[in-house]
């Protein structure tokens, strides 16, 4: 780490606050962007909140728009009661308490229920969590990982990005076959990229992209397999039980439309979310249930 004086630190937030003003950067994406630049600052990658952190995001906070930290940030899904409930992952950054509850976009009398519940609210409490890992990792990518494995990055984001569009479909609009087809395009971009951030050999981006085309091609049980190798004790044999659930003919389920028990829909975004905090957890060291 290295050590910055107050005045340093001082010139660098005005320097940082003027370029916000400058190139009108929304005041909750300022906190959150200190809150990451400060670590390149410092050269320190701790999820510790150091002192110094802890001065820089007070000091920004106290020259934005109150509490427009804490607005919603990322949208992700929710399965309890034959329905999908929208979870809101907030934009925080620094010492806050928060309950998971509250972030959870469903009237007041199915949260009652659910809270009494305690093996229910135990697995959404933990399901949040996991959420927020997630979400927060994927926002807190080494910035080294984009230029030394930018291939494994790449499949991370593009996972990202179809378990996004099944969030949507799944809150918003009617659950059809495509899906399903999302959820298991971003659960197979997710084991890959595991695979390829934990393949530590000399192989070039390209010789593990061919790897992972030519051996692992679509199939999700010899990725998973795969993992298991490279990380014993990862993976939960129950994760195996689920992906019969899946298509298994990309190219013939693209054109064949399938109803699905909104159970099993349900189980397949639950395993895809936790591929990808699995996988966001292993670069980041991110798990708020450790801090």
């Amino acid at each position: 780490m290295t050590r910055r004086t107050k005045e340093e630190i001082d010139t660098w937030l005005n320097d940082l606050y003027l370029e916000f003003r400058q190139n009108e950067i929304r005041h909750e994406d300022r906190i959150l962007e200190v809150g990451l630049r400060i670590n390149a600052y410092l050269n320190n990658y701790s999820l510790s909140n150091i002192p110094e952190k802890e001065y820089a995001l007070k000091w920004m906070r106290n020259r934005c728009k109150p509490n427009c930290d804490s607005l919603p940030g990322s949208i992700l899904a929710f399965y309890f009661d034959t329905e999908f409930w929208e979870i809101k992952i907030p934009l925080v950054y620094g010492n806050y308490s928060l309950d998971p509850l509250d972030y959870l976009n469903m009237p007041v009398t199915l949260k009652n229920i659910l809270k009494q519940d305690p093996k229910v609210i135990d697995h959404y409490e933990k399901y949040w969590h996991m959420c927020f890992d997630f979400d927060y990792g994927l926002k807190e990518i080494p910035q080294t990982l984009y230029k030394t494995n930018s291939f494994a990055t790449g499949l991370l984001l593009s996972g990202a990005q179809n378990l996004n569009a099944a969030t949507a479909a799944l809150l918003y609009t009617n659950h059809n076959n495509q899906v399903m087809m999302s959820i298991r395009m971003a659960l197979e971009m997710f084991i890959k990229s595991y695979i390829v951030f934990h393949d530590h050999s000399e192989k070039s981006d390209y010789e593990k992209s061919e790897y992972v085309r030519k051996e692992i091609q679509h199939d999700l049980k010899k990725g998973l397999e795969k993992i298991q190798e490279l990380s014993p004790n990862l993976i939960n044999p129950k994760f195996f039980d689920i992906l019969i659930k899946f298509p298994e003919n990309i190219g013939k389920q693209r054109y064949s439309p399938e109803n699905r028990e909104i159970r099993d829909i349900a189980q397949c975004y639950d395993l895809t979310l936790r591929l990808g905090a699995i996988v966001t957890r292993s670069i980041t060291d991110r798990n708020i249930l450790n801090q």
